[in-house]
């Protein structure tokens, strides 16, 4: 009896932690600059998306950031959200749960 009493004790903890943790759109933007290179290495990247890598890649990273901030979609969860950028055909889904990312 006392281990499902511990337990349900638990559950209001971990949902408070999700719901602290859930990272910003703003950190999102951040991660997303420093995934893009990463993101250009892909093999499976199409015409479009090869286009903006060949752009965009030599770029800084606190040049990207505007640009992607204009092309990405966050949906708020409170517990955990989801983002979506589709950067001139170079399209990524990326779940931010906990404080961390990943991608989808």
């Amino acid at each position: 009896m006392k281990i499902k009493n511990v337990s349900w004790g638990l559950i209001p903890l971990i949902v408070t932690f999700l719901a602290i943790t859930n990272p910003s759109e703003e950190e999102h933007i951040k991660h997303r600059a420093w995934q893009f290179k990463s993101d250009c290495q892909q093999n499976e990247l199409t015409v479009p998306g090869k286009a903006t890598c060949f752009v965009l890649s030599p770029l800084p990273h606190k040049t990207v950031e505007p640009l992607i901030s204009n092309y990405s979609h966050h949906r708020n969860f409170i517990f955990f959200s989801t983002y979506t950028t589709d950067l001139w055909g170079l399209k990524t889904q990326t779940l931010g749960l906990g404080g961390q990312f990943f991608n989808l």
